[in-house]
């Protein structure tokens, strides 16, 4: 009887350390829809609750605002985006967030004395932040305020202070605006106005020089 209620009591603990947590969707404008873990694609509402492993997907002129407790996420036009993880512990608010194309902008509050691990994923980069409010589209971040840790498909990165703006390629080191004088970009055809540096060659789709 006793080993039973030990293991009560550290299953009740394990708990209280290991809150798993859900969004909400405060606002939409347009159609957004959602694809819940082992679920088939629904049309999103106001005030739904969506948990971990959840999907959204954003169409032309739509947008989402989710709730996540302790940050906010805007979900641009054209973008798809999958919650990898939304959890709560002791003394860390953990969230993930995968971007498989598109935009966001992410505001990431203060959690008391709880330190807040956030991180938005893609293919192609990472930006990591604790405390701040940024754009993020994959390839490039621009940090309104706070500090961001931007890094690329192998981890390497710098931290973009306020006002800063980075980009990056799979496997280039992220770099200030300041220092890439010259840009040679495509414009994707599923996300609207996001520029992608690329190399250019025969096969290339155009390039422009931009003067500061």
């Amino acid at each position: 009887m006793k080993k039973i209620f030990c293991i009560i009591i550290l299953l009740s603990v394990v708990c209280a350390a290991f809150a798993a947590q859900t969004a909400t969707i405060k606002e939409i404008n347009g159609k957004v829809k959602i694809k819940l873990p082992g679920k088939d694609w629904e049309i999103a509402a106001v005030n739904m609750e969506i948990s971990k492993g959840t999907t959204i997907s954003t169409s032309f002129k739509s947008e989402a605002v989710l709730d996540l407790g302790s940050s906010y996420i805007t979900v641009k036009p054209l973008t798809r985006m999958k919650l990898e993880e939304l959890l709560e512990r002791e003394d860390t608010i953990e969230t993930d967030i995968y971007l498989n194309f598109g935009k966001v902008s992410a505001e990431v509050k203060t959690a008391g004395d709880k330190t807040h691990d956030f991180k938005l994923k893609s293919p192609v980069s990472t930006a990591a932040v604790r405390g701040t409010k940024f754009d993020y589209d994959m390839f490039s971040v621009l940090v309104e305020n706070g500090i961001v840790f931007f890094m690329n498909k192998i981890n390497q990165g710098r931290s973009i202070t306020k006002g800063g703006k980075s980009f990056t390629g799979s496997f280039d080191l992220p770099g200030t605006m300041k220092e890439l004088k010259t840009l040679e970009f495509w414009v994707s055809p599923t996300t609207g106005d996001a520029l992608f540096p690329v190399n250019t060659g025969p096969d290339s789709t155009g390039s422009l020089e931009i003067e500061w």
